[in-house]
């Protein structure tokens, strides 16, 4: 009981310290500014919330705008009591995941919803999903599939994809030198069974070919337990083909950027057949762009947008032979391999960062303040 009562005091103690934080940053920017409030549904480094909240709303400061990006942990009185006090033009929602991101609550303030993963399929959180578009006075989605799913509930979607502080690519990596090192970065690939099978038998028919290593990321927490089983299996055909195999744990977002920067090439599976696959944004493609690797991915969803083939990337089908081919052709051509991965770190820096973002994102809640003082 005694336990209970000290965890209460001290999470209470947190959310008092995140609140003053928050204040802290309302009394240090300009008074005149446009102002936004931004509430992220999770604040992990790297995480949604990271990308698409925390580092837009202080690129969002750089153009201007007075922004206050909300701790996930506030409650709905602390929430209310710094609008109050700021007194916000618009309000961003990132994600509606987090129960207390609803149009809602905060009524007579503009809102704009924020969606970057397919959550409008999910069962749990569909109902969620709704109620934040069809409320919200504009929406943002994170690729072109989701934007088509959110307009059935909010007609004004734009699309920004998940874009990357420049900061965290600000030093330009080495893109030759690097071991045979062939990635697939994933938060959970245990959770992506055609993918994984994709690349299984791909991994396979290389190692049968020439030595390499295979690096398969998110298998493992800090603990050991997450998956280890499902990875164990999963690359055994590999190692007994041939190749050496590396199992990575989650690990903190620059942690995981500094690792990949000894990697050569990053495969990037989407398979469309699965509404969730389908529905991902540019997630671990950012990384492996400001990281120096070269991106192999599948030539579908948003890809061939970014992507031109063989320029700052390749594109593929779906098919093993073809990725197995792609890999081994980089290899072995570390002089094409480095060009591509070179002219992909350009496109990041001019495309996918956080203030190319921000640029997008002013557009979109300067027209939600619009409508909502038209109301």
């Amino acid at each position: 009981m005694a336990h209970g009562r000290y965890q209460g005091i001290r999470s209470s103690l947190v959310r008092a310290m995140r609140e003053a934080v928050a204040h802290f940053q309302r009394v240090a920017q300009k008074p005149l500014a446009r102002r936004a409030i931004l509430f992220p549904s999770q604040s992990d480094s790297g995480s949604s919330g990271d990308l698409r909240a925390y580092q837009v709303g202080r690129a969002l400061r750089r153009r201007g705008w007075r922004t206050i990006v909300v701790s996930p942990t506030l409650s709905l009185v602390q929430r209310r009591r710094l609008l109050s006090f700021e007194r916000p033009d618009v309000i961003l929602l990132q994600q509606a995941r987090h129960p207390l991101n609803r149009p809602s609550l905060y009524p007579g303030i503009a809102c704009v919803f924020d969606l970057d993963d397919a959550d409008i399929l999910d069962p749990s959180c569909s109902q969620a999903v709704e109620e934040c578009l069809t409320f919200s006075q504009c929406s943002i989605a994170g690729s072109h599939y989701v934007g088509d799913l959110m307009r059935a509930y909010n007609p004004d979607v734009t699309i920004v994809w998940t874009c990357i502080p420049r900061e965290y690519a600000h030093r330009v990596p080495s893109f030759v030198g690097r071991p045979p090192v062939v990635a697939w970065a994933s938060y959970s690939p245990a959770g992506f069974p055609m993918e994984a099978k994709l690349i299984q038998q791909s991994m396979v028919a290389l190692a049968r070919r020439r030595s390499f290593t295979f690096r398969l990321y998110g298998v493992r927490d800090r603990n050991n337990f997450r998956d280890s089983a499902w990875a164990d299996r999963y690359v055994a055909p590999i190692a007994d083909a041939g190749a050496r195999v590396e199992l990575v744990p989650l690990l903190r977002y620059r942690e995981f950027l500094d690792s990949l920067k000894t990697v050569a090439v990053g495969l990037q599976p989407v398979c469309p057949e699965n509404d969730h696959s389908r529905g991902r944004s540019f997630g671990k493609v950012l990384g492996y762009l400001s990281s120096g690797v070269a991106v192999v991915a599948s030539n579908v969803v948003d890809h061939p947008l970014f992507f031109n083939d063989r320029i700052n990337g390749l594109l593929l089908d779906n098919n093993p032979e073809k990725w197995t081919n792609a890999c081994d052709l980089l290899l072995d051509d570390v002089e094409q391999r480095a060009s591509i991965a070179a002219a992909g770190y350009a496109d990041l820096l001019r495309r996918l960062t956080s203030d190319f973002a921000a640029e997008q994102l002013e557009k979109v809640l300067l027209r939600a303040i619009s409508k909502q003082s038209a109301n």
